[in-house]
């Protein structure tokens, strides 16, 4: 069930206050190491205490009692320390074992916020598309306010897709920076740099009989140094989209071996039916298109 948290809280706060179960490891750590530092710090040597009253004119007699008293406690106080307090601090479960069983909930979340922050560029787009780098500028223009908006909105989905990039790797170490940074969106071989020169420079015959292919690797613009602001503009044009990390590992292994292949003439069949089933895998995860019936093609618009 999908859980919510304050909505003035960064992102990343607010996951962290609406899972639970990390907010309960935490305190139970945060106590646990109150005690012993406490504990440490009023720490006595009940022997040195006696012997200082004996010192002092105390008979022995008049002490043995408080002596065994004192003593059983002080014994019981340290093997609290360690058998109980230290012993517990040993099995608490980790907090980023308790991040990563949370990442499904946190995908809910994380959401809920891309289409907070999507909403606003699209209120704000004649401002992101004049949007200047340079606060300066701005400020000798007149538009400090404007491009504050514009900053607050980039900073946040900065924020957001940086939680995000961190806890996907939670849930799968193996899946490499650029394997998320490059899918902002559902069009994304369409759209992120990456992809698009990945297929500008796959290896393919300039004349491949099957132009449909072709076409898909060759006649590409690939951007170069997008701005913030022009890079936000194309994701909301495109899509935005927050793919869990199996969804993420499977188009991008998909998306590789399509960049990955020789395309050649040899047997246009083969390509065309390889071609078609990895296309169809990654629509399949990004619009959602049922995959073909077995004996059928068909390929990435």
């Amino acid at each position: 069930m999908r859980k919510t948290a304050t909505k003035t809280l960064p992102i990343r706060e607010r996951i962290e206050a609406a899972n639970t179960d990390l907010q309960r490891a935490r305190g139970l750590h945060a106590r646990l190491m109150a005690y012993s530092s406490t504990a440490r710090a009023e720490r006595v040597d009940v022997d040195e205490q006696f012997r200082d009253r004996l010192r002092n004119g105390a008979d022995p007699d008049d002490l043995v009692h408080d002596y065994v008293d004192a003593k059983a406690r002080q014994i019981a106080v340290d093997l609290f320390g360690s058998n109980v307090v230290a012993s517990t601090l040993q099995h608490t479960v980790l907090p980023v074992s308790l991040e990563k069983n949370f990442v499904d909930t946190a995908l809910d979340m994380w959401q809920d916020e891309l289409d907070s922050i999507m909403a606003r560029v699209d209120k704000h787009r004649d401002l992101i598309e004049r949007h200047t780098t340079d606060a300066r500028t701005a400020m000798a223009a007149g538009t400090a306010d404007d491009y504050q908006t514009v900053e607050q909105i980039l900073d946040d989905y900065d924020r957001l897709r940086a939680e995000y990039k961190r806890q996907i790797r939670l849930r799968d170490e193996g899946l490499a920076g650029t394997a998320i940074d490059s899918v902002h969106c559902r069009d994304f071989l369409d759209v992120d740099p990456h992809w698009l020169r990945r297929r500008s420079v796959t290896s393919i015959l300039e004349e491949y009989p099957d132009r449909a292919i072709l076409g898909w690797f060759r006649g590409l613009t690939v951007p170069i140094d997008r701005t913030r602001a022009e890079t936000i503009l194309a994701v909301a044009d495109h899509h935005p989209w927050l793919p869990s990390a199996d969804e993420l590992r499977t188009i991008n292994t998909a998306a590789d071996q399509l960049c990955r292949h020789n395309w050649h003439s040899g047997n246009v069949g083969r390509d065309r039916a390889h071609f078609a089933h990895l296309t169809a895998v990654i629509r399949n995860i990004t619009h959602h298109e049922p995959l073909p019936q077995p004996g059928t093609t068909r390929r990435l618009a």
